[in-house]
């Protein structure tokens, strides 16, 4: 079960993510001295990304302004192509954001309270390009400022979003719709934690999980990869030192408890290791 849920995030790496963008997609953190490995993978839940149209200062936030109309300066596209006075990307969140609770349609046509959320809230991540620091945020809520004929779009940020870090709308910070996944092994339990919030347990009895990439461009597999800390400062923040696409692909070895410690039948430690090498689709993409 862990491997093939691996696996299927391995696969799916890297949806919609451009090759210009110095996220890591990838990050396989190399444990000190034999100790098992961590993996972070990132894909965009929709291709589009919204354009960030004003200075986001640190500290608590609850609106973003994410489309001016007309285009004008850092925000020069506006294009709502099915006259519901959304730009035509927010259209796509807005769409994302109400199948969360995977019921077709929006349950609601207002904001909540800045300091909640409920299941049409979607996890998002802002992100500027020239300091390479981002955060995730709550996504909640969407709307444009009169209709008909509104001058601009905003976001709604919910559970008390706080930002770390300023973001200039002179770097040009985009948003994403962006998905993390974060396996670790932790007291002989595989363990996710999606978006940066709290592990969860996923498969018990496992020993060792050790993670190597095999890339292009190098012979040798690779026992850590990505893992270089971003420079925000921000130790669960890691930066693009290998472009991801140079990835051919990644090896997993999981190997359960000894048998001895737990009811199983005893097996010798061969019998007890399953390793599986998978493809990310996305590495050869240029899209």
């Amino acid at each position: 079960m862990g491997l093939d849920l691996i696996g299927a995030d391995i696969k799916n790496t890297g949806d919609f993510l451009e090759t210009d963008i110095n996220l890591p997609v990838v990050t396989v953190i190399d444990g000190a001295s034999g100790a098992p490995d961590e993996i972070i993978l990132q894909r965009k839940l929709i291709s589009d990304t919204l354009t960030v149209c004003e200075d986001v200062n640190a500290g608590a936030t609850t609106t973003i302004t994410v489309a001016v109309r007309p285009g004008a300066g850092d925000c020069p596209i506006y294009s709502d192509g099915n006259n519901d006075d959304l730009n035509d990307p927010l259209t796509l969140a807005r769409r994302e954001r109400c199948e969360q609770d995977d019921v077709a349609g929006c349950a609601r046509n207002a904001a909540l309270a800045a300091n909640t959320c409920d299941d049409e809230c979607v996890t998002a991540y802002i992100y500027d390009p020239v300091n390479q620091e981002g955060e995730f945020f709550s996504y909640m809520f969407e709307e444009p400022d009169a209709s008909p004929n509104p001058t601009l779009n905003r976001i709604y940020l919910g559970d008390s979003a706080t930002f770390a870090n300023t973001y200039q709308l002179a770097n040009r910070p985009i948003i994403y719709l962006l998905e993390q996944r974060h396996y670790r092994l932790n007291n002989n339990v595989l363990q996710l934690s999606v978006n940066r919030g709290n592990f969860v347990s996923i498969v018990n009895q496992v020993a060792d999980f050790q993670v190597q990439a095999q890339l292009t461009t190098n012979p040798n597999p690779q026992d850590s990869f990505n893992s270089n800390p971003s420079v925000s400062g921000d130790p669960g923040v890691y930066q693009q030192t290998t472009p991801w696409q140079t990835l051919q692909f990644l090896q997993v070895d999981l190997q359960s408890v000894d048998p001895s410690e737990s009811d199983l039948t005893e097996l010798d430690a061969d019998q007890r290791q399953i390793a599986s090498r998978f493809y990310p689709r996305n590495a050869r993409s240029q899209d």
